[in-house]
Protein backbone atom coordinates (compact mmCIF):
# COMPACT_ATOMS: atom_id res chain seq x y z
CA UNK A 1 0.00 0.00 0.00
CA UNK A 2 2.55 2.16 0.85
CA UNK A 3 4.41 1.66 -2.71
CA UNK A 4 1.70 3.28 -4.53
CA UNK A 5 2.64 4.81 -8.22
CA UNK A 6 1.90 8.33 -8.69
CA UNK A 7 0.11 7.34 -11.92
CA UNK A 8 -2.41 5.10 -8.75
CA UNK A 9 -2.30 8.54 -7.13
CA UNK A 10 -3.61 10.14 -9.84
CA UNK A 11 -6.52 7.96 -10.84
CA UNK A 12 -7.26 7.32 -7.06
CA UNK A 13 -7.74 11.45 -7.10
CA UNK A 14 -9.38 11.33 -10.27
CA UNK A 15 -11.81 8.50 -9.34
CA UNK A 16 -12.30 10.55 -6.10
CA UNK A 17 -13.36 13.80 -7.38
CA UNK A 18 -15.41 11.78 -10.49
CA UNK A 19 -17.70 10.01 -7.60
CA UNK A 20 -18.26 13.59 -6.01
CA UNK A 21 -19.35 15.27 -9.02
CA UNK A 22 -22.14 12.41 -9.86
CA UNK A 23 -23.33 12.73 -6.55
CA UNK A 24 -23.62 16.48 -6.76
CA UNK A 25 -25.12 15.80 -9.96
CA UNK A 26 -27.74 13.05 -8.80
CA UNK A 27 -28.67 15.69 -5.71
CA UNK A 28 -29.24 18.62 -8.20
CA UNK A 29 -31.15 16.57 -10.64
CA UNK A 30 -33.40 15.03 -7.52
CA UNK A 31 -33.83 18.90 -6.41
CA UNK A 32 -34.61 19.64 -9.88
CA UNK A 33 -37.33 16.72 -10.38
CA UNK A 34 -39.32 18.32 -7.23
CA UNK A 35 -39.53 21.79 -8.47
CA UNK A 36 -40.21 20.62 -12.33
CA UNK A 37 -43.14 18.09 -11.23
CA UNK A 38 -45.58 20.50 -9.89
CA UNK A 39 -44.73 23.26 -12.50
CA UNK A 40 -45.39 20.66 -15.19
CA UNK A 41 -48.43 19.23 -13.49
CA UNK A 42 -49.84 23.16 -12.62
CA UNK A 43 -49.07 23.51 -16.41
CA UNK A 44 -51.66 20.46 -17.29
CA UNK A 45 -54.00 22.08 -14.98
CA UNK A 46 -54.07 25.17 -16.53
CA UNK A 47 -52.66 27.06 -13.07
CA UNK A 48 -49.60 28.49 -14.06
CA UNK A 49 -48.44 30.57 -11.42
CA UNK A 50 -44.88 31.44 -12.71
CA UNK A 51 -46.30 33.31 -15.79
CA UNK A 52 -47.57 37.00 -14.45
Amino acid sequence: MAQLSSLNWIFLYFMFWWFLLILVCINWWMIDLKYVFPVVFFDKLGVNKWSW
